[in-house]
């Protein structure tokens, strides 16, 4: 029976990444390019790994940024920028 695995260039097979909001929160808070999310999220699209996500991801994203904003830490302009990808 032949696998229907695909495999990356590594030769591991890809498994599935499910990434959640916090994941995502961190990567679009890191400025820093050698930040391990930023690093795994790298690694990751190198190796072909599929990502995926839940359903709510967003409505939980802009939970949060509602949630930082409330309690001080985010200016609702920096809250705004923040679903801006480079």
């Amino acid at each position: 029976m032949k696998s229907s695995a695909s495999y990356g260039r590594n030769g591991i097979p890809n498994s599935l990444i499910c990434v959640d909001a916090s994941f995502i929160i961190r990567l679009l808070e890191s400025a820093d390019p050698d930040s391990v999310v930023v690093q795994l999220w790298v690694e990751w699209h190198e190796e072909e790994r599929p990502v995926v996500a839940p359903t709510l991801l967003y409505y939980e994203i802009a939970n949060a940024l509602h949630r930082y904003t409330v309690h001080g830490k985010l200016l609702p302009r920096e809250a705004d920028d923040s679903w801006t990808w480079p």
